[in-house]
């Protein structure tokens, strides 16, 4: 008997909306750690030891954070891991826009330590549920909401590649435009622009989120 030939990974539905939405969150995540320290240094004063501890507050938040969105995509959100990064997406773009606001409204070299860190935090928190579902269970969730391609093997493996290959790209080019920015429009802009990647997550993802959707009801259905 003849192999029916594999589909490729754009083939399933929604597939293409968690490669969008990964590539900008990796891109604000990643300017974040690579870049937090350098802000922490030059704009709130800190030494440059000092700077590399306070920005662990990011990776605090993210671990606590990786813990709360599993906690909230099976007990609030009842499964829907694409709503629920939908809706951390667009905190963590709330998160930078508060924090631009932050810092356009304080003096570099004696700003709001505290409020700063706050904000780290909060980001750190919000932006790492997106990152670990986008970048992990997302893909063999969207295979299996397909009736056409329901648990292909193979399909799992090449919609987990698609997808973190576009997060790679977005890692890499934030390394070519972060230091152009804030030379640019400072540290407010950049976070303004940070704010607009991860709402443009939320954006992207309203695909894949419908393809949920769908399924879910599907699913609930069947089981009826």
């Amino acid at each position: 008997a003849k192999r029916r030939a594999t589909a490729g990974p754009l083939a399933v539905r929604g597939a293409a909306a968690v490669a969008g939405g990964y590539t900008f969150i990796k891109m604000a995540r990643y300017c974040l750690m690579f870049w937090l320290p350098f802000f922490l240094s030059k704009y709130c004063g800190f030494s440059p030891p000092a700077a590399a501890s306070v920005a662990t507050a990011f990776d605090v938040g993210g671990a606590a954070g990786n813990l709360a969105a599993g906690v909230l995509c099976d007990r609030l959100y009842g499964g829907r891991m694409m709503l629920a990064s939908l809706h951390l997406s667009f905190a963590t773009a709330a998160g930078f826009l508060a924090w631009a606001v932050l810092c356009a409204a304080s003096v570099e070299g004696s700003p709001p330590v505290l409020l700063h860190v706050a904000a780290i935090t909060f980001i750190g928190f919000c932006i790492a549920g997106p990152d670990g579902i986008l970048g992990g269970g997302a893909s063999r969730a969207l295979v299996d909401y397909d009736p056409r391609h329901a648990g292909d093997r193979t399909l799992y493996a090449a919609v987990s590649g698609m997808v973190n290959g576009c997060g790679s790209i977005g890692a890499l080019l934030q390394g070519l435009v972060t230091s152009q920015l804030v030379a640019v429009v400072g540290w407010a802009g950049l976070f303004v622009a940070l704010a607009a990647a991860t709402l443009a997550t939320s954006v992207v993802l309203l695909p894949a989120v419908a393809v949920e959707r769908k399924a879910l009801r599907r699913e609930a259905k069947g089981g009826d």
